[in-house]
């Protein structure tokens, strides 16, 4: 028999908003997760370079200064990120969108929208790549709490330290992969930064009805913040379900980081302060400035892809679980994008310790012959 005592009971501070039968945290019921068009994206990697205007540089570090979040003292990097900058090493961004300060909530939220990107400047090469919001792991510093989505981890805090620090963690535990970077981004990001930059193009790849817009499959659109929204949003309607949704996320992200070329009119005094309340990062503003200078030319080539798992249900809900193959062929793909040597996968729960329940999970290949 199964041990259940402390399984998928969650920290008392997010517990109000999260509450169910179980205790295990639940996701607000409406889904937000265009959020990883993450503006600090477009900051770092494709601000079109040349020389500012004192006041306009000086706007543009107030209002970066006031996004940056430093990693707690007690969490330790996976490698030294300056030195890698400073060598003009490839370097990775785990972006994360929350529903944080959308209409209303004041709450951590979840991070319902993760992608995790490298950039490779000698290679010329970005690749982003979606993780399973759903994936079933055990939160690193949290196993107390039993099994969990990894979309719940930035909740959790990490030996008292929330929240980039217990995502970042189990993302490395889960694929061997070291991240240097966050961005976390809530809601009012999206709509801000696509209308900053003259609304982007895209190429539908279904047809549906949603939030009172009309999408076309095969038909080319030019979005502003709203329609962007919305076409990056919608779950339900689409064959593939969230990983659906994921691909279209990336089809709006990939547009912005296109935008490069008119990205100089993003440098005025209100796109900045519109950002400033939107986004949290560790990276500074010399990091960006270092970025700016060494990195832009990364954005040239944009690889787009996704890790899947299968559906599992436990106790009532439904969670992701990703095949050993898809695991390490992710973390292949990840590893050879920042020039490393090739390594096995990390574990497939994230922590190395992940509890009793962990034991009396099907593997893979058990749930895929189930046909649950």
């Amino acid at each position: 028999m199964e041990n259940q005592t402390n399984d998928n009971q969650i920290p008392s501070r997010t517990r109000n908003h999260n509450s169910q039968n179980n205790n295990t945290p639940k996701k607000p019921k409406k889904k937000h997760t265009a959020l990883k068009v993450i503006i600090t994206v477009i900051v770092l990697l494709l601000l079109g370079g040349g020389v500012f205007a004192y006041n306009t540089y000086r706007n543009a570090r107030n209002a970066l200064d006031q996004t940056y979040n430093p990693l707690a003292k007690g969490f330790k990097p996976a490698r030294d990120v300056s030195d890698v900058l400073k060598q003009g090493r490839p370097f990775s961004i785990l972006l994360m969108g929350t529903d944080t300060g959308d209409f209303g909530r004041s709450y951590t939220g979840r991070t319902d929208s993760l992608i995790l990107a490298t950039v490779n400047p000698k290679d010329k090469t970005t690749t982003m790549m979606s993780l399973p919001r759903d994936w079933m792991i055990s939160i690193p510093g949290s196993e107390a709490y039993g099994l969990q989505k990894l979309n719940a981890a930035y909740e959790f805090p990490l030996d008292g330290k929330a929240h980039p620090e217990s995502a970042i963690s189990a993302v490395q535990d889960l694929l061997n992969v070291p991240i240097d970077f966050y961005a976390v981004v809530n809601m009012g990001g999206l709509i801000k930064t696509v209308d900053k930059v003259g609304g982007v193009d895209v190429v539908s790849p279904l047809s549906f009805n949603f939030a009172g817009y009309t999408f076309i499959k095969g038909q080319k659109y030019h979005l502003y913040g709203n329609k962007a929204l919305q076409f990056s949003r919608m779950r339900d309607q689409d064959p593939q379900g969230d990983y659906g949704r994921q691909m279209r996320q990336r089809l709006i992200l990939t547009a912005l980081l296109k935008k490069s070329d008119k990205v100089q009119s993003l440098f005025t005094p209100g796109f900045f302060d519109s950002i400033s309340s939107n986004i949290r990062t560790n990276l500074s503003f010399n990091d960006i400035m270092t970025l700016v200078a060494n990195y832009r030319s990364a954005k040239d080539d944009i690889t787009s892809t996704n890790i899947q798992g299968i559906q599992y249900l436990y106790r009532g809900q439904s969670f992701q679980v990703v095949s050993p193959s898809a695991q390490q062929t992710a973390t292949d793909t990840l590893r050879k994008s920042l020039d490393l040597s090739p390594a096995n996968t990390g574990t497939r729960f994230s922590s190395s310790t992940p509890g009793p329940a962990a034991a009396n999970i099907p593997s893979y290949s058990q749930i895929q012959a189930s046909g649950q």
